[in-house]
């Protein structure tokens, strides 16, 4: 199968990424740490593609955390997990409901026998074509 014929899989995993973004940011908002909003507008994720693999990888600020950088991803580290004057927030660490791995698993598996589905009969129709 080629990367074309995941069409339903790559369309929930582009789903699940914009709701865990979504609910991330409006975690962010509820607990008002937003200050200059570059972490905020930093949050994001890619779709990535390595072999036979996809990956949903969630990034904040340029994705790589630099201790002493001031750079939006380090700024998020810190928030999460605090220091010993200010709680941790866990707004990326902490479970989203509904978005769990469990659920995660579930309804990937649905999408992948959708997109099997769907190319074992497009190869049966080439067969009979013969």
């Amino acid at each position: 199968m080629k990367t074309d014929d995941f069409k339903w899989t790559l369309k929930y995993m582009h789903q699940y990424g914009n709701a865990v973004v979504v609910a991330i940011k409006n975690r962010i908002r509820k607990d008002k740490l937003i200050d200059t909003g570059d972490l905020l507008n930093s949050i994001n994720y890619d779709i990535k593609k390595t072999g036979k693999t996809f990956q949903v990888i969630f990034k904040m600020g340029d994705g790589k955390f630099v201790y002493g950088s001031g750079l939006p991803s380090e700024y998020g580290v810190y928030q999460d997990q605090g220091t010993i004057y200010i709680d941790p927030h866990y707004f990326f660490t902490a479970p989203i409901p509904g978005l769990t791995k469990k659920v995660f698993n579930e309804k990937i598996k649905l999408a992948m026998k959708k997109d099997c589905s769907i190319y074992i009969k497009k190869e049966i129709k080439k067969e009979f074509k013969k």
